[in-house]
């Protein structure tokens, strides 16, 4: 959600790749990547509910896709952003966040509410986790992710910006 609050629900949601305004607040100042290193904790949390050698296929496909989307984001970000974008690279880690800020921020703020919206579904599947963890029982935790799953669906379909909804 922190990440999506300063790239914003727009830019997030969008299925072309973009490289408007350069976002170096917020979570891109520790590292380059952090929507995907937040799908790969949820991932994580999936795998407890597969058997073993499913979770094993699903989160090494699920990090194949991911560096094979960050790589292909790098190329086109290089090429639209050039020289502040390489150096952004160099001072920035990909996945495994920095502890210390290595640059100053960019003057763009988050938008917590489209933050929230746009990430209901993962802070639902986290409060599932929170509520119903302790009990281990696969089939409720199931069930409630898909409740949220859905609830994410509706929440999207009625609140989604006018300008972003199809003709």
């Amino acid at each position: 959600m922190w990440g999506t609050a300063y790239l914003g629900f727009e830019v997030v949601h969008d299925g072309a790749m973009q490289a408007g305004q350069f976002v170096a607040s917020g979570p891109y100042r520790y590292l380059r990547n952090p929507l995907y290193l937040g799908t790969l904790l949820l991932a994580l949390g999936f795998s407890i509910l597969m058997p073993p050698s499913g979770a094993l296929v699903f989160l090494v496909g699920l990090c194949l896709l991911e560096l094979a989307l960050i790589r292909g984001e790098e190329r086109f970000l290089s090429g639209k952003l050039g020289d502040a974008y390489q150096e952004y690279r160099h001072r920035v880690p990909r996945l495994v966040p920095r502890l210390r800020v290595a640059l100053a921020a960019s003057n763009v703020r988050p938008r917590w509410l489209y933050a929230a919206f746009a990430e209901i579904w993962a802070i639902g599947f986290a409060l599932c986790f929170a509520v119903l963890a302790w009990r281990y029982n696969a089939m409720i935790l199931i069930k409630c992710l898909v409740i949220c799953f859905g609830l994410s669906l509706l929440l999207r379909a009625f609140l989604l910006p006018a300008r972003r909804r199809p003709a």
